[in-house]
């Protein structure tokens, strides 16, 4: 495995939730889901470049199809 020094990676999962919340900024401008390939290529990537630490976020990760 190759590390360029990357130990920390958010993956922004999705901009929609099924809350409403005053403060909140989640569906402004948001980009549609990626195709769980394109996350499952990303996050090999993101393994073999030595990313140690995977925080899935966004609006609610759990209201995105491709992770039911």
């Amino acid at each position: 495995m190759r590390s360029i020094g990357v130990s920390n990676l958010d993956v922004y999962v999705t901009g929609r939730c099924n809350y409403k919340c005053e403060y909140c900024y989640g569906e402004q401008d948001c980009a549609p889901d990626m195709s769980l390939q394109t996350y499952q290529r990303a996050l090999d990537f993101a393994t073999y470049i030595g990313a140690k630490n995977i925080q899935m976020c966004g609006g609610e990760p759990l209201v995105c199809k491709n992770f039911k």
